[in-house]
C-alpha cells in the first residue's frame, strides 16, 4: 500500500478497539447482559484465512451484512451463533424464545439491532476523522457459516482490494463465539491511516 505496514497494523487495531468497545457496549445495552470480545485481528478478505478464523463452515448461523459508504466504503458482517441470537431475541423481546425456528419478523429484529450495533461501531470511525459514514441496506440470511463467507468474498471481489478488522465475541448466557468482521476497501483504508497522520 505504499505505508508502514507496522504503523497501519497498530492503526487499525486500535480503531478496531475503539469501534468495538462502542459496537458491544451498544448490544449490551439492547440485551441487557455483559457482552464479551477479543483482541480485534487484521486480516486479508481471502477464502482460506477468513474460513480458519471463524471455523464453523459447517455451523448453521444468522448472518447479517451492513454495507455503509460516504467518506470510505465497506460492509459491516455479523455472525450470530444459534444460542447468540436466542441471547439477543430474548433479552430485546423480553420473554423466552421458545421456537426453533425464525420467522421473518424475527430476522428483521435481528437485522435492525446488527445495524444498530454496526452503526455505533461506524460512529467511533467517524469520532476519529470527522468523516461522513451512511449505513444503508442491510440484509439477513440463515446459512450455513462456510456458505455466508462465500458469498461475502465474493461481494468483497469487487471492492478493489479489502482489508478485514475481525472481532470474536459472547454473552454470559450465549455459549461460543459469533463474530464481526469490518471490511474495507484498500483505498479507504489508505485514506484512514493517512488521514491519521501516519507517515509514508
Amino acid at each position: 500500500m505504499g505505508l508502514q505496514g507496522m504503523q497501519m497494523e497498530d492503526v487499525l487495531l486500535e480503531f478496531g478497539n475503539i469501534g468495538t468497545g462502542c459496537c458491544m457496549a451498544s448490544l449490551s445495552d439492547m440485551i441487557g447482559e455483559t457482552v464479551s470480545y477479543s483482541t480485534p485481528e487484521v486480516m486479508e478478505a481471502e477464502y482460506g484465512r477468513l474460513s480458519d478464523w471463524f471455523g464453523c463452515a459447517g455451523e448453521n448461523v444468522v448472518g447479517v451484512l451492513v454495507p455503509f459508504d460516504g467518506d470510505i466504503q465497506g460492509m459491516v458482517l455479523q455472525i450470530y451463533k444459534k444460542e447468540m441470537v436466542k441471547t439477543i431475541l430474548e433479552g430485546v423481546m423480553g420473554w423466552k424464545v421458545e421456537r426453533e425456528g425464525l420467522d421473518g419478523q424475527l430476522l428483521d429484529l435481528l437485522r435492525e439491532v446488527a445495524n444498530i450495533t454496526a452503526s455505533s461501531y461506524l460512529t467511533a470511525l467517524s469520532a476519529c476523522t470527522e468523516w461522513t459514514i451512511r449505513v444503508s441496506g442491510a440484509a439477513v440470511s440463515m446459512d450455513m457459516a462456510g456458505a455466508i463467507v462465500t458469498e461475502l468474498i465474493g461481494a468483497a471481489s469487487g471492492m478493489n482490494g479489502t482489508l478485514c478488522i475481525g472481532t470474536r465475541f459472547f454473552a454470559e448466557s450465549a455459549n461460543g463465539d459469533s463474530h464481526m468482521l469490518i471490511i474495507m476497501q484498500e483505498q479507504s483504508v489508505r485514506r484512514f491511516v493517512e488521514a491519521l497522520g501516519v507517515g509514508e
